[in-house]
């Protein structure tokens, strides 16, 4: 990699930082026959050495390129600068600290990061998370229906963050089809009247699918819910 334009003393990382340009260059040269970085300690370092100098097309080949092994584990390790192209070409886990990072960096839930959590299907690292974060994570998933798409992949997305007790029916924001449903099947939401309100039962095949899941709707199942719609 990079021929004779490295000296004797210096690595991948030292020779990115020193001529940016050159090294961008090589990376784009080199594709797919020769490891632009090596460990993953120097992808960290060349992106943060050379982040500022770049712009983000250029931060993202560089991400692109990166053989698999470079794969970041850890986000607040490396400069936000390269955080999107991060999150968009995965290559860092959906870590409970990763995406809460990224959350508080963009205040949203992103395409890149919404395709992100659909490929990997899990958020993992959740077990010394207090539960009221977890929750208030739960509740961002659930809302993200503009990027994460499908019900079920938000509801199993919800379920991996090991929620000690179901949501209260307040937290879950109304939507036509099968969301409530599915939470109520997947014991996540408190499957009681509160969850049959007008607000979430939005309209005939929200209810049907979610009397469906209901384990507990014989005890509590009324003209008032039946006849609503």
């Amino acid at each position: 990699f990079c021929g004779s334009l490295l000296t004797p003393t210096e690595n991948r990382a030292t020779f990115a930082r020193r001529r940016v340009g050159e090294y961008l260059d090589a990376v784009i040269a080199t594709a797919g026959r020769t490891e632009t970085i090596g460990e993953p300690s120097e992808f960290i370092e060349i992106l943060n050495d050379t982040a500022s100098q770049l712009t983000f097309s250029e931060i993202d080949k560089i991400v692109i390129l990166a053989p698999s092994t470079g794969d970041i584990e850890r986000l607040p390790a490396v400069s936000t600068l390269a955080w999107a192209s991060l999150i968009e070409h995965s290559r860092v886990p959906t870590t409970f600290a990763n995406i809460v990072s990224y959350l508080e960096h963009t205040g949203e839930i992103d395409i890149s990061l919404g395709v992100l959590l659909e490929r990997s299907g899990a958020i993992t690292e959740c077990e010394n998370v207090p539960q009221a974060e977890r929750l208030e994570l739960a509740k961002k998933l659930l809302s993200a229906r503009d990027v994460i798409l499908t019900a079920e992949s938000r509801v199993l997305l919800v379920e991996t963050l090991g929620l000690l007790d179901e949501l209260a029916p307040t937290a879950v924001e109304a939507e036509s089809g099968p969301l409530v449903g599915l939470l109520l099947g997947a014991k996540q939401l408190l499957d009681n009247e509160d969850a049959f309100t007008t607000r979430l039962m939005v309209d005939w095949a929200t209810k049907e699918f979610a009397m469906s899941t209901s384990a507990n709707l014989p005890r509590f199942i009324s003209s008032s819910i039946l006849n609503h719609l």
